[in-house]
């Protein structure tokens, strides 16, 4: 008798996709590219997913930090706000379902999240696509080993990207009941979801085009192009300012950003905290938030500057009100996987 396990997974698609099962936890660019006939790797690092190739058919496509430094021809999965592609969507989940280690033939529950200005019917049509049984076919560019299995897709629970964050404080609070709150996710983009009597509140909600992640690395980007007089990528840019480094090798010459970036840190800064005071306005009267929650990979770039705005503004009376997980960059995903394991039960 075969025995098949179903599995309960996270995924957040946003300017990184991250992925949780069980205790692994991934994060890759949300880069789609098209191989490159002259490289032939010899990367330093040897991980699938800096390596990553996928096959469909007759075709192939760089995928994360594979097709960020070594496709020509390449594409953002989030455009504009939101996630528009729903083939490419497919992919990338395909791509980092290959780096867990779910074995052949396993039932998996998906819950994801996508930006929040996202089509609604395009949320239905992942929903509804996204289940049955896949082939995955990946390669390690580096190291030329092939990975194939196929899965059984159940279940797709699609979601705004930020509801994950929320759902994984309530389902850690001791009432474990819906609440007004606010998740203000700093991410790629900055994504800000308020909740009335525990549903989103999409009038009070919205992506912040002009005061994130995004924002900070196209800005730098433009004062070093007019530094250096050459094309910088800010999507290059990116691992340096979420690791915290203030030098930039550009063309063999060392360039210091950290004026730049600071300056440009506190302007984003402003624009979210005036945005959070509008969104916030746009609530019920009756509405009584219990939780702010930040979350996100920008949180420690940007925090420090937009707790400053706050207390300026006296937006948030009760500063214990907030809270900052212990890993912000991944509590998105812990709290939509979280969400599988309990639709998994439930059914």
């Amino acid at each position: 008798m075969v025995i098949r396990i179903t599995i309960p997974i996270g995924i957040d698609i946003g300017g990184n996709i991250k992925i949780s099962c069980g205790e692994e936890k991934f994060s890759i660019p949300s880069i789609i590219g098209n191989p490159n006939p002259g490289w032939s790797g010899v990367s330093a690092k040897k991980e699938l997913k800096d390596n990553l190739i996928l096959f469909e058919g007759e075709q192939s496509f760089y995928i994360g930090e594979l097709a960020r430094l070594q496709s020509e021809l390449k594409r953002l999965i989030v455009e504009k706000g939101k996630v528009e592609k729903l083939d490419d969507v497919f992919r990338l989940i395909k791509a980092v379902l290959a780096l867990t280690s779910i074995k052949n033939e396993d039932q998996i529950v998906i819950a994801t999240g996508v930006p929040i200005s996202t089509n609604i019917d395009l949320m239905k049509q992942i929903s509804g696509s996204l289940k049955g049984t896949y082939d995955l076919y990946v390669r390690n560019e580096a190291t030329s080993e092939d990975k194939k299995l196929k899965i059984n897709i159940l279940k797709t629970l699609v979601m705004p990207e930020a509801y994950g964050s929320y759902y994984q404080v309530i389902s850690e609070s001791q009432e474990q009941i819906a609440s007004d709150a606010v998740v203000v996710s700093l991410d790629y983009l900055t994504e800000i979801l308020t909740f009335y009597r525990g549903k989103p509140m999409r009038l009070a909600s919205g992506n912040l085009m002009d005061a994130s992640l995004a924002v900070l690395a196209n800005k730098i980007a433009l004062v070093l192009q007019k530094a250096t007089n050459q094309i910088i990528s800010p999507f290059d840019l990116l691992p340096n300012i979420e690791q915290n480094r203030n030098q930039v090798n550009v063309a063999g010459k060392i360039y210091d950003i950290t004026d730049s970036k600071e300056f440009f840190i506190r302007e984003i800064s402003r624009i979210i905290v005036d945005s959070l005071k509008v969104l916030l306005s746009n609530l019920p009267y009756d509405a009584q938030i219990e939780h702010y929650i930040i979350t996100g990979e920008g949180t420690n770039i940007f925090w420090k500057e937009i707790e400053l705005n706050i207390l300026e503004e006296n937006i948030i009376e009760d500063l214990d009100k907030i809270i900052i997980p212990k890993d912000p960059i991944f509590m998105n995903v812990e709290g939509f996987k979280k969400l599988a394991s309990k639709t998994l039960i439930r059914e």
